[in-house]
């Protein structure tokens, strides 16, 4: 979707504190530069946007895990996935929230 992979706008706004009205305004200033379609959904141009920054993310992260070593790096992923699994298992990150993603 739009606002990130499955996020649902409703929690979007009201984990970001916009109203109603600001999302409104995002939303058409997106529009404007040929972002977003009518019905809300990113374009060609909008996915390719989001790709960019992605990627762009992606390389800005790396320090840390090239300091945590491989080592490091395979105990942080185990100790995410377990965690990972129990904030799942418990509800975490419920469907009307999160929605398709």
């Amino acid at each position: 979707t739009a606002t990130g992979k499955g996020f649902t706008p409703a929690f979007v706004q009201a984990s970001r504190g916009w109203t109603a009205g600001q999302w409104a305004e995002a939303r058409d200033r997106l529009r404007a530069r040929g972002l977003l379609d009518a019905d809300g959904e990113l374009t060609e141009d909008g996915v390719r946007l989001r790709r960019d920054v992605e990627e762009a993310t992606d390389r800005l992260d790396h320090a840390p895990y090239e300091h945590l070593g491989q080592a490091g790096v395979e105990r942080l992923t185990e100790l995410a996935g377990a965690f990972t699994a129990t904030a799942l298992g418990n509800g975490a990150f419920p469907v009307e929230h999160f929605g398709k993603g």
